[in-house]
């Protein structure tokens, strides 16, 4: 009587193979899930980056001269650009702010992200940016 063949071929053992498969698969799909998580993460502070430039050139075209307002042709203070920037300032992110007289303000904002799944692999930061740009009420121009 033959002993059971041991190595490869029909007869060898397989056990603990399903073990190896459903770690090794276990492990890709928490990578993708990481990847998710951190892709996430980017795509929000983006947006935020978006939205926090909004409202800080909405403060920024708020900002305009008495006279002006009295003529009926509103136009921009000189502390337009600084009121935006301000703004960006006092929620945490870091901004540029430019008059285009006589009526607009244009923002640009940069905000940090910090990834928790890449940070494993050395990526742990990256830097995201917005800008907007608003008009001040009242100014209709050709």
């Amino acid at each position: 009587m033959a002993s059971p063949r041991r190595g490869k071929g029909p007869g060898r053992d397989e056990r603990g193979s399903t073990l190896v498969f459903f770690s090794v698969l276990f492990i890709g799909l928490a990578g993708f899930a990481g990847l998710a998580y951190d892709a996430g993460t980017l795509f929000s502070k983006r947006r935020a980056a978006h939205n926090l430039a909004s409202a800080a050139a909405r403060a920024g075209a708020n900002e305009v001269t008495e006279e002006s307002v009295r003529s009926g042709r509103p136009e921009l203070a000189a502390t337009a650009a600084s009121t935006a920037v301000q703004f960006v300032a006092a929620a945490g992110g870091r901004g540029n702010a430019a008059t285009l007289p006589p009526d607009r303000v244009e923002v640009t904002v940069e905000l940090d992200v910090t990834f928790d799944f890449l940070g494993l692999f050395g990526i742990e930061s990256a830097t995201v940016d917005g800008s907007s740009m608003a008009r001040v009420e009242g100014t209709r121009r050709g």
